[in-house]
């Protein structure tokens, strides 16, 4: 599950989220959360015992700045977690 705040500056009213996450030495995916107030999702298929960047921007009309980056890495089931903020990462419980 990837939870995150809203950023403390927005440049509009936000319409969505956008979630990226890539294998670290690897190829990215995107996922893109089109909610207005969810301010978290889960990311499924992840493989087992390998290490993922993830970061979050919030859209408006545009993209705004990317959140922190975070790296975690996935158990035995492929399942992780972690608190994102834009301006601060708290690693995973």
């Amino acid at each position: 599950m990837v939870t995150w705040q809203p950023p403390q500056i927005a440049n509009g009213i936000i319409r969505g989220y956008q979630v990226n996450y890539f294998v670290l030495g690897g190829n990215g995916a995107t996922l893109v959360v089109d909610t207005n107030n969810t301010n978290n999702t889960l990311l499924t298929g992840l493989s087992i015992y390998t290490t993922y960047t993830i970061f979050v921007r919030a859209r408006t009309v545009v993209l705004g700045n990317n959140s922190s980056f975070v790296m975690v890495s996935t158990d035995e089931g492929g399942k992780l977690y972690f608190f994102m903020r834009w301006d601060l990462c708290i690693i995973p419980t």
